[in-house]
């Protein structure tokens, strides 16, 4: 049986502007991923593209070097941002069809390290809701991710 992927645009390729050089929360670019902390400006997710200017390109930018994995674009967060310990950054994008009960599905994405920071993360998940998540102030979301990389496993590439 052939698999379907529910994610929209999970490589980020499809895009309606070419990241600029100067400029952060870009991720909107990547149409239909977005910020849930968008009019809040309490998270700045960013685009990464081939054809961005500066310190948004692919595979060198701002923050080290990292080809794309498929493609040639991805995006960036901080997971935490020193000395500002209680400040996150997410990315979200709507399914495109929704999640059945009793059935299986498979979740995978891919976390790399920028070479300019200090530490690892050990903690990056996914949750999943029936609403999209908008317009939430609190830069540390209160929601439990139902997918979440194992304790003690630092993702550095």
């Amino acid at each position: 049986m052939a698999q379907m992927n529910l994610v929209p645009n999970p490589g980020f390729e499809q895009f309606d502007t070419c990241p600029p050089g100067a400029t952060t929360n870009t991720l909107h670019l990547a149409t239909p991923w977005f910020n849930p902390h968008t009019f809040c400006g309490a998270g700045t997710p960013d685009y990464f593209n081939q054809c961005g200017v500066g310190s948004y390109g692919v595979p060198n930018n701002g923050w080290g070097t990292e080809p794309a994995r498929t493609g040639v674009a991805y995006a960036g967060i901080y997971t935490m941002n020193l000395p500002y310990i209680n400040v996150r950054e997410y990315i979200e994008a709507p399914l495109t069809d929704t999640l059945k009960a009793g059935k299986k599905y498979v979740v995978e994405f891919y976390v790399s390290l920028a070479e300019v920071m200090g530490y690892a993360v050990n903690k990056v998940g996914a949750y999943f809701s029936d609403v999209p998540i908008v317009n939430s102030c609190d830069s540390l979301l209160p929601y439990v991710p139902q997918i979440v990389n194992q304790p003690g496993n630092s993702l550095t590439s």
